[in-house]
Order: C-alpha cells, then sequence, then structure tokens
C-alpha cells in the first residue's frame, strides 16, 4: 500500500508563499497534481495565474502540456511539485527549474531516498547554467538555494529550492 504524501498546505513555506496570492500582480503557480491544484485556489490563489501541468484542471485555470509550459520559462513564481516515484529526476528539474523566475521558489515532498536523488538533480541543472560576463568569461548564470526536513518521522522529506542570480551578477 502506498503511503500518502502529506497535503502540500502542511509545508512550511506555504503559508508564507501563499500571502503572495494576494499582491497587485501575483505570481504564476505552476502544480502537477489536482490535489495541489484544489489546495492552492482554496488558498485564494486567482484561477487565471493557476497554472496546470499535465492532470485533469479546475475550471478558469490553465492546463498545459509539457511543451506548452516552455512558454512560461523564468516566468513562474512558485512551483508546487509532486515528484514521480520513479523516472529521471534530472528531466523534472530540468522543467521545474527552467520555468521558475529568478527568486522563485519550488516546493514539495519526497522521500527521504528521493530527496537526495531531486537535490541532486537541482544541484547538477543549476551547474550545467552557464553564460559569460562582460568580460567574456564563463559564469555560473544561476544558483539554488536548497532546503529540507523531515517530516512525519522518517516517511517523508520537505523541501524547497529558490532561484537565485549568481552574486556576480550584481557586482
Amino acid at each position: 500500500m502506498p503511503i500518502l504524501r502529506p497535503e502540500i498546505t502542511s509545508h512550511e513555506l506555504f503559508r508564507t508563499l501563499s500571502q503572495d496570492f494576494f499582491k497587485p500582480y501575483p505570481p504564476y503557480v505552476l502544480v502537477n497534481s489536482q490535489e495541489d491544484a484544489k489546495s492552492v485556489l482554496s488558498a485564494e490563489c486567482e484561477p487565471g495565474y493557476l497554472l496546470v501541468l499535465g492532470v485533469s484542471n479546475p475550471p478558469d485555470t490553465k492546463l498545459l502540456t509539457s511543451d506548452e509550459v516552455k512558454g512560461f520559462r523564468g516566468r513562474v513564481g512558485i512551483i508546487i511539485c509532486t515528484l514521480p516515484s520513479d523516472g529521471d529526476l534530472s528531466i523534472v528539474a530540468d522543467q521545474v527549474l527552467e520555468s521558475l523566475e529568478i527568486d522563485g521558489t519550488a516546493i514539495g515532498f519526497a522521500t527521504s531516498q528521493q530527496s537526495m536523488q531531486w537535490q541532486q538533480a537541482c544541484t547538477e541543472w543549476a551547474n550545467t547554467q552557464k553564460t559569460h560576463d562582460g568580460q567574456g568569461q564563463e559564469r555560473d548564470s544561476v544558483s539554488i538555494e536548497w532546503t529540507s526536513n523531515d517530516v512525519k518521522g522518517d516517511e517523508w522529506v520537505q523541501w524547497s529550492v529558490v532561484k537565485r542570480a549568481p552574486e556576480w551578477a550584481f557586482c
């Protein structure tokens, strides 16, 4: 019998992030599960800002395919991600982190083993993102801030990843 993951509303960052729903220009919120879409709408996210990837979507929200989500590259402020139980997490990291805007946050839950693999996939993605500085030298174009901690004993880990501009970009 599969172990049900905690409700996304129990994630320690959900309440803080949901305050952004009330800004004059709220961020796009991307989810990939029906349950998370319902939770986000219950927290009063405007349906027009809710992007639902690959699952049945609630009324007035935008249903996206994997190809269509590319149109939101770097424009999504909050991503709530249900990680696949099997599959290549590097593909998921590419999709999630490409969509996330600078200073945007992705959150979710994972098993302990999955959390380690997810962190590695996110770190590897960030390490491959390069650009050239004003002197023409190749530099990192983004960095990530990873946090995680156990919840519900050792069954689940809540994780978050924030996409940042590198420090050299502010010099």
